[in-house]
């Protein structure tokens, strides 16, 4: 039994964070008949950057031959010119009468009752919408934020259909709706093949889709999603980024490469087809000391990965987990490139979050990183030939 989210709808303008939400947004805007729609895209003097109306910052761009600076009132519109967005053009706050396009957005009430999910499918239903849908990272936050300030776990409106029969296919990139019809899948493609369910997929240079483990050659899609969203946008996702892909990497050797599609069982209790997830990571840890190499070797032919701690709550959940180690410092996934002059994670991802126990973060060779199981949990550097506890991660 535990509290429950629930959500309503109100609405917002658009934002476009992508090339396929732009086409998604030119396709719904062919019945106006004016010659702009307002965007959600919007200018603030104090900050000196264009932001969207949900919060996001500008990194998908499509102005219309004009430089991006901005002045006080001005929001941006799009010309539709002959029902094809040509581009997008600032344009005044109180200038024109244009269509609105309208988003569905959630508004989200902790509600202090233990329930089932059933239950609290239920009540929800009965007294708002439905249980909360969380469709983007924007709105995860939002809702770490209520978790944080009511300190307490609460049923969402995500829940599972078991049976492989249920599977569906989905665009790791939020927003992009997968169509059967425009996939073109190998011969005989997908047909789980594996040992284990086959719920992720590769692409290789003849554009042929095939249907994979989701964790392949020691290499782990949910890893390389993670590594997506934090450096770029997300894995590629849709049509028109895959064919970009291939005609980028087709003679770089690079392909068979991971793409954002992924097929699960798990459905939203309102019937919307958001195909966001954001599993927290899974830690287990190894009540076994061996050298850094030999705990690296373990997780990856185990379990996924030498645990990477990137924000605040990562580093909490690890010594949370670290408190029952019979070593007074367990490994971390982090280790030290002399060639490249710095340190860095196992699953390819850069230090931004340190917490380093009074020590510069210089380094040398044969160098990587324990966390101690006590006090404040700080991390060392320490030769990586000593034998320590090790966390791993799925």
């Amino acid at each position: 039994m535990r509290p429950e989210v629930t959500a309503e709808f109100t609405f917002d303008l658009v934002s476009i964070t992508n090339l396929e939400q732009q086409e998604l947004v030119k396709e719904a805007a062919k019945n106006t008949n004016t010659s702009h729609i307002w965007s959600g895209l919007c200018y603030s003097c104090a900050l000196d950057l264009w932001f969207w109306v949900n919060d996001q910052l500008l990194c998908y761009e499509n102005w219309a031959n004009e430089t991006e600076t901005g002045q006080f009132d001005i929001v941006v519109s799009i010309d539709l010119g002959c029902v094809s967005l040509r581009g997008w053009s600032p344009l005044p706050v109180i200038q024109g009468q244009c269509s609105l396009f309208l988003c569905q957005r959630y508004k989200y009430y902790f509600i202090k009752e233990p329930k089932t999910w059933d239950e609290a499918q239920h009540y929800c239903r009965e007294g708002y919408k439905d249980l909360a849908t969380v469709p983007n990272m924007t709105y995860t936050e939002t809702l770490y934020t209520d978790f944080t300030a009511n300190q307490a776990n609460a049923w969402i409106g995500l829940y599972s259909i078991s049976g492989r029969e249920n599977r569906l296919w989905h665009w790791s990139l939020p927003g992009v709706e997968f169509h059967d019809k425009e996939m073109k899948w190998r011969a005989s493609e997908p047909n789980d093949a594996g040992r284990d369910l086959e719920n992720c997929a590769r692409i290789d240079s003849s554009d042929g889709l095939l249907d994979v483990g989701c964790s392949n050659d020691h290499t782990f899609w949910r890893e390389a999603q993670s590594y997506c969203r934090e450096h770029h946008t997300d894995l590629a996702s849709g049509r028109a980024q895959l064919k970009e892909a291939v005609s980028k990497f087709e003679s770089s050797g690079k392909l068979p490469s991971w793409i954002g599609l992924f097929r699960d069982t798990w459905r939203w209790s309102d019937g919307s087809n958001y195909s966001y997830r954001h599993w927290e990571k899974k830690l287990i840890l190894i009540n076994e000391s061996k050298n850094w190499d030999d705990a690296l070797i373990y997780c990856r032919g185990h379990h996924g990965n030498l645990v990477s701690i990137a924000t605040l709550e990562q580093q909490e959940l690890v010594q949370e987990k670290a408190k029952n180690a019979t070593t007074p410092y367990v490994w971390l996934g982090l280790r030290y490139s002399c060639a490249l002059g710095l340190w860095f994670w196992v699953n390819d991802q850069l230090v931004c979050y340190k917490n380093w126990a009074n020590e510069t973060d210089t380094g040398q060779d044969n160098m990587a990183v324990a966390m101690e199981t006590g006090r404040e949990h700080k991390w060392f550097k320490k030769d990586d030939e000593e034998k320590f506890n090790f966390i791993c991660s799925l």
